[in-house]
């Protein structure tokens, strides 16, 4: 009589095989509705908001090289006219990390007035910024400003939410050593953003916090 474990190898092999076949086929689904949308500083079309997607800021307050890329990104697309306005969006309920804080603070440094800076402390992820940038803030064009590795997926999941977005991607190149993990964290968070706009939805309700 055989034993039962003896029947596992095929089915637990087909079961792998799936998992990886439905992984590529989600990175190239987000490849393929994100890649058009990427565009030069010069090509970028005006919108509504320059949105500048939050990272890490250290317990003094100082942004991180990532950051700053983009907050210089974010800043010269508003110096060419690109939009009246720019929405930074991260983690401000830290107290200790406060991206929120860092990022306003740095633009009002550069001259750009207060009034044309939204400040949104409840973008704690890419699928939360995007979101509340529909549903909160009710921008319908937004020009998107991140690292390059991150940019697709954040152009995919705005346009599931609805937003008529563009991206402008800064230089991965900031990251240095920390690349490797980052592109592997990214392909992962991928399957996440996939789930989220065409599977299974967050519940909105946690992300309709008002606007600061």
């Amino acid at each position: 009589m055989k034993k039962p474990y003896k029947k596992w190898p095929f089915p637990l092999l087909s079961l792998v095989c799936l998992g990886i076949l439905a992984f590529i086929l989600i990175q190239m689904r987000i490849w393929s509705l994100s890649r058009d949308h990427r565009v030069s500083r010069e090509e970028a079309q005006p919108a509504q908001a320059i949105l500048i997607l939050g990272a890490k800021v250290d317990s003094s307050g100082n942004m991180s090289p990532a950051l700053l890329g983009r907050m210089e990104e974010g800043l010269a697309l508003y110096q060419l006219g690109k939009s009246q306005t720019i929405l930074i969006s991260g983690d401000g309920e830290n107290q200790q990390r406060n991206e929120i804080a860092a990022m306003k603070s740095w633009l009002l440094e550069q001259g750009v007035p207060e009034e044309d800076i939204l400040s949104d402390h409840h973008g704690l992820n890419t699928y939360a910024s995007l979101y509340r940038a529909r549903h909160v803030y009710q921008l319908e064009t937004l020009l998107v400003v991140t690292q390059d590795y991150h940019l697709g997926r954040a152009l995919y999941l705005g346009r599931q939410l609805g937003l008529s977005c563009e991206g402008v991607g800064t230089p991965n190149s900031v990251l240095k050593a920390q690349l490797p993990q980052n592109l592997l964290r990214e392909s992962l968070a991928r399957v996440k953003a996939f789930f989220n706009a065409e599977v299974l939805p967050p519940d909105p309700t946690p992300l309709l916090a008002p606007g600061a």
